[in-house]
């Protein structure tokens, strides 16, 4: 529904955005959960204090990518929907850089516990 200039109005949420969003969660939170298992279990270095960071970083991240479309899927009126959509975006948003972040500290940190074992 949009005006006479084309225009949507503010509280529409647009058609595909909450299917976006819970593809976008779902997929990063499905490749994040593979690469946590093999870095925590087939991965043969054994885990030290230098771990424990990737998993304080590790699962608020995956939190909040799962509750992204816990949120974008919530039932009610458009205002209520075009709030939700904006939250789980919020969530989403905040879950990617933290999630990447955690896997780039693991990498390095298993990096350079190889390096010194060397």
């Amino acid at each position: 529904m949009t005006d006479k200039q084309g225009h949507r109005p503010a509280s529409q949420v647009s058609i595909g955005t909450i299917q976006g969003i819970c593809s976008a969660a779902g997929v990063t939170f499905s490749v994040s959960i593979t690469f946590l298992v093999f870095w925590a279990i087939r991965d043969p270095t054994p885990w030290g204090p230098a771990d424990l960071p990737v998993l304080g970083l590790a699962v608020p991240g995956l939190a909040l990518l799962a509750r992204a479309p816990i949120i974008a899927t919530t039932v009610g009126d458009e205002s209520t929907r075009t709030d939700a959509v904006r939250r789980a975006r919020r969530s989403l948003a905040l879950g990617l850089p933290i999630v990447g972040v955690a896997f780039v500290y693991a990498i390095f940190v298993r990096l350079i516990q190889n390096w010194a074992a060397l």
